[in-house]
């Protein structure tokens, strides 16, 4: 009986076709036969999978060379070959370590224990770190100024140099937990957003709110800027995504998730966004 809804439900729900050829109760072990095996080859994604943080992983990004760095709920960053580890656990925040971003060959990291740290590919011990007043939710680098934006728990972004570790300008008025941070490409502008359900859109130098945006109250979870700058992406906690356009300020409601969305990118033409989140589809 449960087979009977495979034909269909892998071409259009691939993932939750495997939840259900995994659940013991739907298709009991002793009754795996050529159709449960059949449906599970077609559900194959032919991805890698890894164990790699306890407690789960909060961020990850591919070093220059193909080799991924990942930071976890364990505090730790791990260096990644797929389809094999490569390299111990580094030992790198006391708490978790919920972004991270490569600047300048180097991997930033940012945790809940109000750090950021520099660290050289692979090192053991951090190049730099700096302490700030609260636990780090968001990182966004700025390549062509060499500095770092932080959004932290106490609603404030603040600018760090990668380089020297030395403070920048920090950018306040949120009111709450700063948990996304998007880096105009020109370096000029900056984003952010969190618990308050707004988007704020800063000059950097003149430390100055450009545009504010409304998500109707809806925490903000992720930002991504388009190549050339023209739009924003904002997505939230209960599922919404939506393109901001910075000259008019008219947003676009994208629709179709129905859980938090922590993240999105758009890619190098400007004419596709992705997103994904809790309900474990990437559109």
């Amino acid at each position: 009986q449960q087979h009977a809804q495979l034909p269909a439900l892998w071409l259009r729900e691939p993932i939750g076709a495997r939840q259900l050829l995994a659940d013991d109760r739907a298709c009991p072990p002793d009754l795996r036969d050529f159709t449960w095996r059949y449906f599970r080859g077609r559900c194959s994604l032919d991805e890698w999978v890894a164990t790699a943080h306890p407690g789960g992983t909060r961020a990850v990004a591919f070093l220059p060379d193909g080799r991924l760095v990942s930071g976890g709920s364990d505090g730790k960053l791990r260096y990644w070959r797929p389809p094999e580890a490569d390299g111990e656990p580094v030992a790198a925040h006391r708490g978790a370590v919920h972004a991270l971003v490569l600047l300048g060959g180097a991997v930033v990291t940012g945790g809940q224990d109000g750090t950021l740290k520099v660290w050289a590919d692979g090192a053991a011990e951090p190049a730099r770190t700096a302490t700030l007043p609260a636990a780090v939710h968001a990182l966004s680098a700025n390549p062509a100024g060499g500095w770092v934006a932080a959004g932290c728990d106490d609603g404030r972004v603040r600018l760090y140099e990668a380089a020297t570790g030395r403070a920048g300008a920090t950018l306040g008025g949120a009111g709450g937990a700063v948990r996304a941070v998007a880096c105009g490409p020109a370096g000029d502008t900056l984003a952010a957003g969190g618990a308050d359900g707004l988007v704020r859109l800063w000059d950097v130098a003149g430390r100055a709110v450009l545009r504010e945006w409304d998500c109707r109250g809806e925490p903000v979870l992720g930002l991504a800027f388009a190549p050339g700058g023209e739009f924003v992406v904002a997505t939230g906690e209960r599922g919404g995504v939506r393109v901001w356009d910075v000259r008019t300020g008219r947003c676009r409601e994208l629709r179709g998730h129905l859980m938090p969305v922590r993240g999105a990118a758009v890619s190098p033409t400007g004419d596709r966004i992705a997103t994904g989140g809790g309900d474990n589809y990437l559109k």
